[in-house]
């Protein structure tokens, strides 16, 4: 870290990762830095925040951007998405994908003053969009489990399955590797895909079935 008022130089991050760093990015008190397909976040000071792996989901990452409320905007070249991961790096959801115009991305920005976010492709393309990721809508899903007892969970309408599978095993207490989760007898499981994409709508029942493994199914602990 460099202080332009004296141009005295300071280490603020001492990481292995840094070795190999693609793209960084700077907001307000914080640093982001992405190695791979991974992002990481730090305080001014040095200190580690978070670290968000998911190579299911984010996959040759090329754009990283910062837009209000610390939310991270992600480009994905592989499945060519656009994502975004919460303030805290716990939660990622699909915005953008092929569909919208996305061709191989590489590169993006987001205007924090009216949320515009500006997205170019590697055939020299570029879409500007409106950024409305702060208007979230919860919905509530009717989970049977496999003892036909029903639990209800609340999500985010355009979460990613990833977090779906996550909070379905918080809630019923089973291991995401040992259950299989059905909508309308068709099998939920690409974690790189949103609930939208499944066509699951607020107040629907998904119904959870065993998953064995090694002659048994777990609990979590």
């Amino acid at each position: 870290m460099v202080d332009l008022s004296d141009t005295k130089n300071s280490l603020l991050i001492k990481d292995e990762a840094l070795e190999s760093i693609n793209y960084i990015t700077a907001s307000v008190d914080r640093l982001y830095y992405t190695n791979r397909n991974k992002i990481y976040c730090y305080s001014l000071r040095g200190k580690k925040l978070w670290k968000f792996k998911d190579s299911t989901i984010l996959m040759n990452i090329s754009g990283l951007t910062i837009g209000k409320h610390h939310i991270i905007y992600v480009a994905s070249r592989e499945n060519n998405s656009i994502f975004v991961i919460s303030p805290n790096g716990e939660n990622v959801r699909r915005i953008l994908r092929g569909g919208d115009g996305i061709a191989d991305p590489r590169g993006l920005f987001i205007n924090g003053e009216n949320d515009n976010l500006l997205i170019t492709n590697h055939n020299g393309t570029a879409f500007l969009y409106k950024s409305t990721i702060t208007q979230r809508k919860l919905i509530q899903l009717f989970i049977k489990g496999i003892d036909w007892r029903t639990q209800t969970l609340s999500i985010d309408s355009n979460a990613m399955i990833s977090e779906l599978l996550k909070k379905t095993a918080e809630l019923t207490g089973i291991d995401e590797d040992h259950f299989r989760l059905l909508h309308r007898k068709k099998l939920v499981c690409d974690k790189a895909m949103s609930i939208e994409d499944y066509n699951i709508s607020d107040e629907e029942t998904l119904s959870l079935f065993p998953r064995i493994i090694s002659g048994r199914m777990q609990k979590r602990r």
